[in-house]
């Protein structure tokens, strides 16, 4: 994900890894919540269901709070509540991966971080990407 691009896309995607992975304001590491909710738990996959339990309750909490200004704010709560979903959807993936014992700070894992954020889409990308890969290795 690093490099020479700095339009105002990778410039987002990589602010969105960055808070996954780092935390921000009140949003812990991703290590952090790995560790925080791995040492609650008896297993890994306890841990797991826990981290996507909490978030999951979180983002609903996140979604209501930014809505409370009504409409007079949706310019601006729009964006946010936005930019919050992406960085509880990066952080919570960073921690699962994490538990699962990734290296999250790879380019690699950071990108397969942000896939997780696109759903069902990054699915056909990634479909898309192995033709491809598959058509110029052939």
């Amino acid at each position: 994900m690093t490099g020479d691009n700095d339009s105002p896309q990778a410039q987002l995607l990589n602010w969105i890894a960055d808070v996954g992975i780092d935390g921000f304001g009140i949003l812990q590491s991703a290590e952090q919540v790995a560790e925080d909710h791995r040492s609650q738990t008896k297993s890994v996959e306890d841990a797991i269901d826990s981290v996507i339990l909490w978030r999951t309750t979180h983002a609903a909490g996140t979604g209501f709070v930014t809505g409370l200004g009504g409409i007079a704010i949706l310019p601006i709560a729009i964006p946010a509540s936005m930019a919050a979903s992406y960085a509880l959807g990066a952080n919570t993936a960073a921690a699962v991966a994490q538990l699962r014992g990734y290296d999250i700070r790879s380019d690699q894992i950071r990108t397969m971080i942000l896939l997780c954020l696109i759903g069902e889409a990054g699915e056909a990308i990634l479909r898309n990407a192995g033709i491809q890969i598959s058509n110029k290795s052939a």
